[in-house]
């Protein structure tokens, strides 16, 4: 692989990393079940030149790949036509030395979003990468050497990412994996391998908190679970920790900062109740007032800044959105909105941007909404997410039906099943005669999102 190139890369993380990076090429992921279509934009998106895959995920993906021009498609555990990755692996090694920039060439390009809700790639550097995993290794309370480790969260997050790949194997831990999440299989490899450190998303919490199953398996090898990527109700926190006898911590952080930003501690203050916890070694934070910029005192809300070795380079091939979240001083504009008290716990009241977090899946509203557009029984719709208990955010879909047209959920549902992956699927519809405008014709989204549940 040639310098700058980027390979689609599904399973066998670490093994593919090493190989990858040593030849000077730049990795990004993508969920292996995510719809076809989208799976194409986003290698597009890319410039994917090389894709490494599995043959049941080749399968699905075979006319998506016809659409794209790769150098060498590879696949783990082999298939008839494209290259095999234990191949690869027994290849003659480069005859000259490739090197990278550790500081400015990317290493990795991975998902997220910016204002506008559409799908960005985020260009993480080698320094970024290291930054974000001594970052996490210097909490010594939450992340300890030798330890049994849960690894139920996907790895082409960049949570699952760095807390398993990055920093749980540099730290000599034993990753106990999942290929697909099952909450009984879960309970049961706590209790039969002795787990230590259970790294979850709060839909996780929620059935440690609430399902009967819990009750009959033995968690008492557990010293910690922390939770983050989605939104979690501190009393549900509470709620589980109690009836497990386990210690669980709140972590807060983006793909633009490595996934790494906050994390809350265990023996916190009960003023910090409720908070995302505090910076990280090494970060800076800012709290400044919207429209302005300027510097806000403790206490008071704005949008939240960040500074430090883990945040990203910018977002690839599109430097408009990068000169709009990082200023020439290196600050980072999260879109999130919060407030930092005295003792520099970080509170987060909501985002600024529309992005919905379900369990710890990016929903782009945009996304739903073309294709809602799509119906030929649809004038307008809008899409927010919701807060749920279970999932942190749920997708809501408000909906003008076309004069003398009735509509019905059932079948919106079956209309977006053949178009979007599962996740996306909007679980609350509410059909409106007209949705708020403003005077140029923009959807005013937050009257949609502030309505009660019960008047949905």
């Amino acid at each position: 692989m040639r310098s700058g190139e980027s390979a689609e890369q599904f399973r066998l993380w670490q093994r593919r990393y090493d190989v990858q990076s040593a030849n000077g090429g730049v990795f990004t992921t993508l969920n292996p079940l995510a719809d076809p279509n989208e799976v194409e934009k986003l290698l597009k998106l890319t410039d994917v030149t090389r894709l490494i895959t599995t043959p049941q995920v080749l399968q699905k993906l075979d006319k998506t790949i016809e659409n794209l021009n790769l150098k060498e498609t590879i696949v783990i555990g082999g298939a008839e036509g494209p290259s095999s990755f234990e191949t690869m692996l027994k290849a003659t090694p480069l005859l000259e030395e490739r090197t990278r920039d550790f500081a400015n060439d990317p290493l990795g390009l991975l998902f997220s979003s910016g204002t506008s809700g559409l799908p960005k790639a985020v260009i993480l550097t080698g320094r970024n990468f290291v930054a974000g995993v001594e970052q996490l290794r210097a909490r010594e309370q939450q992340f300890q050497k030798d330890e049994i480790v849960l690894a139920a969260l996907p790895f082409f997050h960049i949570y699952g990412l760095v807390v398993f790949v990055g920093c749980s194997l540099s730290n000599g831990c034993t990753l106990i994996v999942l290929p697909g999440f099952d909450f009984e299989v879960v309970l049961k490899l706590i209790e039969t391998n002795r787990i230590k450190l259970a790294p979850v998303v709060s839909p996780i919490v929620q059935m440690f908190a609430k399902h009967p199953l819990v009750d009959h398996f033995d968690l008492s090898s557990l010293r910690l679970v922390i939770t983050g990527a989605s939104p979690i109700n501190p009393e549900v926190m509470k709620q589980a920790s109690k009836r497990m006898n386990v210690p669980i911590i709140n972590a807060w952080g983006l793909t633009e900062t490595t996934t790494v930003g906050t994390i809350s501690e265990i023996d916190a203050p009960d003023s910090a109740f409720g908070s995302v916890g505090t910076l990280y070694r090494g970060m800076e934070a800012r709290i400044v007032e919207l429209g302005t910029g300027k510097p806000l005192p403790p206490g008071e809300e704005g949008e939240l800044l960040l500074r430090g070795p883990n945040i990203m380079k910018g977002y690839f091939k599109n430097a408009t959105a990068t000169e709009e979240a990082i200023d020439k001083d290196g600050w980072l504009r999260t879109g999130d909105l919060g407030s930092i008290d005295a003792l520099g716990y970080l509170h987060i009241q909501g985002r600024l941007k529309e992005m919905i977090i379900r369990g710890g899946e990016n929903i782009f509203p945009r996304e739903i909404e073309d294709v809602l557009f799509t119906h030929s029984g649809i004038a307008n719709a809008a899409v927010v997410g919701l807060p749920d208990q279970e999932w942190g955010e749920i997708v809501a879909a408000f909906v003008q039906p076309r004069p003398s047209v009735e509509l019905v959920p059932d079948e919106l549902e079956a209309f977006c099943r053949q178009r979007l992956s599962s996740f996306k699927i909007p679980r609350v519809w509410r059909f409106v005669q007209h949705l708020p405008q403003t005077a140029s014709g923009k959807v005013q989204k937050f009257n949609l999102r502030d309505k009660p549940r019960a008047q949905l």
